[in-house]
């Protein structure tokens, strides 16, 4: 499926995260994701799902990440917590980032 998708034999690529979300160059296929699990509280596994296609190689300037929710269930709160968690991660990076640079500059 792999190789297919690679090629652009497939449009979308629906995938469950836990097994697709490391060791996978899937960057010269398409641009669409649809994440197909239980949404996982987990950011860094969530990041890395979409990285498999955000990355060098990758032809289109868009890729889109599909997810199918349920309204009014837990997916929707797993959903929340993951952006607030990648804001968060956000500004602690930022911070670092201005720490570094205020010291080499320093130096």
């Amino acid at each position: 499926t792999l190789a297919r998708w690679n090629r652009g034999e497939i449009r979308v690529l629906a995938a469950n995260p836990a097994s697709a979300g490391h060791g996978l160059n899937a960057q010269k296929g398409g641009n669409i994701l649809v994440w197909y699990s239980y949404p996982n509280w987990d950011l860094e596994l969530y990041e890395q799902f979409k990285q498999r296609l955000i990355r060098q190689g990758q032809k289109e300037s868009v890729v889109l990440v599909h997810h199918l929710i349920v309204p009014g269930t837990n997916d929707e709160r797993v959903l929340e917590s993951l952006k607030a968690k990648d804001r968060q991660q956000r500004r602690l990076f930022d911070a670092l980032s201005q720490r570094v640079a205020e010291v080499l500059q320093a130096a």
